[in-house]
């Protein structure tokens, strides 16, 4: 007997579809093996314990139509904090504030599942601030429009201050899109200077800074490529295997991270996708892209063990570099004591010793240094030293990242001299009015800096004395050459004729002697070999010294107005320049000096600066 056809109201037929979607959902998703299958997901291409099962060679879980009606991790209950927008994930808020966040675009997004793992079994909670198509750069993207443009730049400098207000999330997890791009003369380079700039923009109260590189992105064959392997009954994930150099893109966001360095590290699992010289659509029965952009949330919730195993590596060293970092007698000829002229030293037990390790060199925290309102932002003002109300004189420093390398060792001289600092470094701009071979913006915002650094201390009388210290190999715009070093001295006579006459000592700390690039993986080698890095990794100090404009235009003011401290020698005999002095690791890259050595300057900054003192009293 048929059955006469049916009228069904239009809500009904929308009500059976969509539970005809769920049932197809559920059907295309279940695994013969399992989810709790042996080698499932990333498992099978753990290199450190191999795994093979014969069930999942033909497996595919979820179907790639399946995959396509994914919903994204779950993030609850939803939190709006205008322009941003937060969820959370992890254990629940009545365990604990959160601890952790995870930030950036929607390639951050399809990261959830796997640091929600990593959260659940470190017993925290973590905030998620990620929005589609809007990267953590500061940046005009080249793929929006306008006005989307403005809501993403709004979202992203609106995550520092959030962040800030909750000095309980002291680690952030970030990731983005590789191939998005910002506006600029070379868009590459731009979007890294972008991404350098927002990773820098994270407030203090985060100590810890992981980005996770992009995962590498499928092709739009793939999954037809699929669906032909699964009816012929085929290993879809060898089938479909498409060669690395075909869907690898470099991640900006990574290039930033090592270029910054101290708390921004890097995770990469691209090796639980890829061979040396394949990338495999099925990873394990798992389905790795529900898109050509975004993987599935099954494949990243097999990831999650890989990213906590790549995380508490990355934790260990942390914990190293604060135990070597911790305060603590220093043993006799620690450090720049060992080249004391006026005081010979010599200690055997330091022969082989280097602290810190180059690795945990890279983990060290720039030294701490208090936020202040009420100054322009460009400034950048924090203060260190001892606190303003107790202060017996208050300075300040002013420069680039070679300044703020110098942080150390005078924080050190102010807390025994009463002082009270006012900090003005900012990366990439010296205190000089010539213009930087840099981005147009960064170009213009040193100079706007370097004008309000004068003014503000034309503001500030009280301050007498103001220390300087720059990149020696700082390059100008549009300067040739031969050129260079007389554009930055123009630059610095300028700038420090148009310091107050409040101001009555200007002091050059000159700039420390570069490393070479090989210099950390010659202190690594000669550590395995047990060899004493500081003699075999030596290098001609005719090869590393620089012209420095800054105390070259101190001295031509001339004391007591220029003054300039030269520490070459704690670094420099007559002939070689050494990577490691009185068991002590000089450089953490190859122009920035250690927080180690620099605090074990300190008393020779004291000192070269009380016999400058003196005279200017006399």
């Amino acid at each position: 007997m048929l059955l006469a056809p049916m009228r069904v109201p239009r809500y009904a037929a929308r009500g059976l579809l969509a539970g005809a979607l769920l049932v197809l959902i559920a059907l295309a998703t279940a695994s013969p093996a399992g989810a709790a299958a042996r080698c499932y997901g990333a498992a099978s291409r753990d290199q450190e314990h191999p795994c093979f099962n014969a069930q999942l060679l033909t497996a595919v879980a979820p179907r790639p139509f399946a995959a396509l009606l994914e919903t994204e991790s779950p993030c609850d209950p939803f939190h709006r904090a205008w322009p941003i927008s937060v969820c959370w994930f992890g254990v629940a808020a009545a365990q604990g504030p959160p601890t952790i966040a995870l930030i950036g675009d929607s390639h951050a997004t399809h990261w959830r599942p796997a640091v929600s793992v990593l959260a659940r079994a470190k017993g925290w909670r973590g905030a998620s601030i990620a929005r589609t198509s809007c990267p953590f750069t500061l940046g005009v993207s080249t793929s929006l429009g306008p006005r989307v443009n403005r809501a993403c730049r709004r979202h992203v400098r609106a995550i520092p201050r959030w962040l800030a207000a909750r000095p309980s999330i002291q680690t952030v997890f970030v990731a983005g899109n590789a191939g998005a791009r910002v506006f600029g003369p070379n868009r590459f380079l731009s979007t890294i200077a972008g991404d350098v700039a927002a990773l820098k923009s994270l407030p203090p109260t985060v100590k810890h800074v992981i980005v996770i590189r992009d995962a590498v992105k499928s092709t739009y064959q793939t999954p037809s490529c699929i669906r032909l392997a699964l009816l012929r009954h085929q290993r879809a994930g060898r089938v479909c295997a498409v060669p690395i150099a075909e869907v690898l893109r470099p991640d900006p966001l990574v290039i930033a991270a090592r270029r910054i360095g101290t708390r921004v590290q890097v995770i990469d699992l691209r090796r639980f996708q890829c061979s040396r010289h394949r990338c495999f659509p099925v990873v394990g029965g798992v389905l790795v892209h529900k898109d050509i952009d975004h993987l599935t949330n099954l494949f990243a919730t097999t990831l999650g063990p890989y990213l906590l195993r790549a995380f508490d590596r990355l934790a260990g060293h942390w914990h190293k570099a604060s135990a070597a970092a911790a305060p603590s007698t220093p043993p006799a000829c620690f450090g720049a004591a060992a080249r004391d002229r006026e005081h010979p030293c010599t200690n055997p037990d330091l022969a082989y010793r280097v602290s810190p390790t180059p690795n945990n060199a890279l983990l060290e925290l720039d030294s701490p240094c208090t936020r202040e309102s009420g100054a322009p932002r460009v400034l950048s003002l924090c203060s260190f030293g001892v606190p303003s109300a107790a202060a017996t004189e208050t300075v300040a420093l002013i420069g680039d990242s070679h300044a703020t390398h110098w942080r150390p060792a005078l924080d050190a001289v102010a807390r025994y001299k009463g002082w009270h600092v006012k900090n003005m470094t900012r990366t990439s701009c010296p205190f000089s009015m010539a213009p930087i071979d840099k981005s147009k913006s960064l170009r213009r915002d040193c100079a706007d800096r370097n004008r309000k650094a004068a003014a503000w201390l034309r503001a500030h009388p009280e301050i007498r004395t103001v220390f300087v210290a720059g990149n020696a190999a700082v390059r100008v715009f549009g300067a040739k050459p031969k050129d260079r070093y007389k554009r930055v001295l123009a630059g610095y006579r300028a700038t420090f004729a148009s310091l107050p006459h409040s101001v009555k000592h200007v002091v050059v700390i000159r700039d420390s002697i570069k490393a070479k690039t090989g210099t950390l993986d010659c202190v690594r080698r000669a550590m395995r070999a047990h060899k004493r890095a500081g003699q075999v990794c030596a290098l001609p100090l005719a090869h590393l010294r620089r012209r420095d404009a800054a105390a070259a235009a101190a001295r031509e003011l001339g004391p007591p107005r220029g003054q300039v401290i030269d520490l070459t020698s704690f670094q420099c005999s007559t002939r070689l320049c050494f990577p490691v002095i009185g068991g002590v690791l000089v450089h953490k890259d190859i122009d920035h000096i250690t927080r180690t050595f620099a605090l074990t300057l300190a008393p020779y900054l004291l000192r070269d600066f009380d016999r400058l003192a003196a005279a200017w009293t006399a």
